[in-house]
């Protein structure tokens, strides 16, 4: 969207960021870019949604909630070494007056 931006405007792109998030209070949410503070239609029509949302809900109960994809519910990459397998210790016996030792 920046490159975009700067692309349309012939503005540089170290000018165009510094303006989304500075003047107009937009921030980038999720690898997209969102007005921080919504219009009182977007918050009527939010509203709406979790409303409407909330009925679903109470109607199906989590039949309904699985169907949902949130970014916190991402699995991160598997960064665990592998399990070393240690070799068994070498037991040294050694008779010593009648009494063996381990």
């Amino acid at each position: 969207m920046i490159r975009e931006l700067a692309q349309q405007t012939e503005f540089l792109h170290t000018t165009v960021l510094p303006t989304l998030k500075e003047h107009l209070d937009i921030k980038k949410i999720a690898s997209r870019w969102v007005p921080h503070h919504l219009t009182e239609m977007q918050e009527g029509l939010r509203l709406d949604a979790a409303r409407n949302h909330l009925e679903r809900y109470e109607c199906k109960g989590d039949a309904f909630a699985c169907r949902f994809i949130t970014l916190d519910h991402i699995v991160p990459a598997r960064t665990e070494k592998p399990i070393k397998r240690i070799p068994p210790l070498r037991v040294i016996t050694r008779i010593i007056s009648n009494n063996i030792l381990i």
